[in-house]
């Protein structure tokens, strides 16, 4: 390194002398390394081809200059105020950072580690120093240490919690969303492990699940973790295990008691809308039970109380004009004990009422002049009607005979007579 005295002016390369006791010297330029010699003064006596290479410089250019001119100023004060007068008193160093500048102005980030000689009466006769770009290296550690810094903001201004501990279940850090959510300061949780803040699960059980999670390398899965004030909250958690620094574990740590509490209340509204369907079941069963009584009742009162006397008045009619209405009138008392009209009503909705009328006295066996004197309408509506009944009942350019189609649909009623 330089010992050199002040006001001492170097020489011209040509002058400059190699240290006795060199037999290296001329070899300078073979070596595969960034080497220098200097002299007692902290002269440059010898540098490798890779130092010059590396600086972009001639050899003639640095021969004889002092060594501190190729670093920067920074640079240049650390090796004069801190380094060079260690070194005088021990005559070695080990990896000294410092920054060199290229020729171009590039700047070289490097490690020297140098070693002097000395004379019998231990002056210094100069020194050979071995320097490590690590321009390279220093970029990359740079920028790890930026992404570093991205992640730690990322993870300490995360609405999730996140926590890292070791596979004993210590907890080594957490960042400010889960020190809200417990209560605990980071320095409080520190000195906890993860049993203290899930008090319903045992040692053993977290450490069974800690390996589960070495294994597999991660899990997810939900807990139930208790603040500084001595409550509890729901959380959902994402572990991952980590193999580094003797393994940690570390993971998202999600307050889902707002979606547990909408998870109950939801259950708890589908068990009421599931008993309430259930009731509601009874309740139409219990109505379609009252409907079939009372249509029977209404079905036997018709029958018993009704029937006999229109068939009496038919009997006494005898030829009358009346004994055609009396029939429609028995027909369609009967019919309250069929299913004919409703069938129509409902299956074939688009027969207009006065189609559901015709349909009838055509079930009756009358013709289209019986139908036409029945309801007061032409011969010529009454076929016309009679053609749109076949086609609406999907009977056009079929041979079912309609009169028997429809008495069929009425036959299906046993209690009709």
């Amino acid at each position: 390194m330089n010992d050199k005295p002040k006001n001492d002016r170097p020489p011209h390369p040509e002058n400059v002398q190699q240290p006795p006791g060199r037999p290296w010297a001329p070899h300078w330029e073979k070596i595969p390394a960034m080497l220098h010699e200097i002299d007692r003064h902290g002269r440059l006596v010898g540098v490798s081809d890779l130092w010059l290479r590396k600086l972009g410089y001639d050899r003639d250019e640095v021969l004889g200059k002092d060594v501190t001119e190729f670093f920067t100023e920074e640079s240049r004060r650390f090796a004069l105020d801190v380094v060079l007068p260690e070194f005088r008193r021990t005559g070695e160093c080990l990896d000294v950072p410092y920054r060199m500048a290229a020729k171009d102005g590039r700047i070289l980030d490097v490690l020297i580690s140098a070693h002097s000689e000395r004379d019998p009466e231990g002056l210094v006769l100069g020194s050979i120093a071995v320097v490590k770009d690590v321009t390279e290296r220093r970029a990359v550690e740079g920028e790890l240490r930026s992404r570093e810094r991205q992640l730690q903001t990322i993870i300490q201004t995360a609405l999730d919690g996140f926590l890292i501990m070791d596979v004993d279940g210590r907890i080594l850090h957490a960042n400010e969303a889960y020190c809200r959510m417990t209560g605990y300061s980071e320095q409080e949780l520190s000195a906890m492990r993860i049993t203290d803040l899930a008090p319903a699960r045992t040692e053993r059980e977290v450490a069974e699940h800690i390996r589960l999670v070495e294994n597999l390398g991660g899990d997810s899965f939900e807990s139930r973790h208790r603040r500084k004030d001595g409550t509890h909250f729901d959380v959902g958690i994402s572990v991952r295990h980590y193999p580094f620094e003797g393994g940690v574990v570390a993971g998202f740590f999600r307050d889902i008691t707002e979606r547990k509490l909408r998870d109950r209340q939801l259950a708890e509204k589908a068990k009421e809308l599931s008993e309430m369907n259930a009731a509601l079941k009874v309740l139409l069963a219990q109505r379609e039970a009252d409907r079939l009584v009372f249509q029977d009742q209404v079905q036997t009162n018709i029958r018993q109380l009704v029937l006999p006397y229109v068939r009496k008045m038919r009997g006494e009619s005898g030829k009358s004009p009346l004994t055609g209405y009396l029939n429609i009138v028995k027909r369609n008392l009967e019919e309250i004990t069929s299913p004919f009209v409703r069938t129509l009503a409902t299956e074939h909705a688009k027969l207009t009422l006065l189609e559901i009328r015709v349909a009838d006295l055509i079930r009756a066996g009358l013709t289209s002049k019986e139908i036409a004197e029945t309801l007061s309408i032409s011969v010529r509506t009454a076929e016309s009607h009679r053609a749109g009944i076949r086609r609406k009942l999907g009977l056009l350019g079929k041979k079912t005979n309609l009169t028997s189609y429809l008495a069929a649909l009425a036959s299906s009623n046993p209690g009709e007579g």
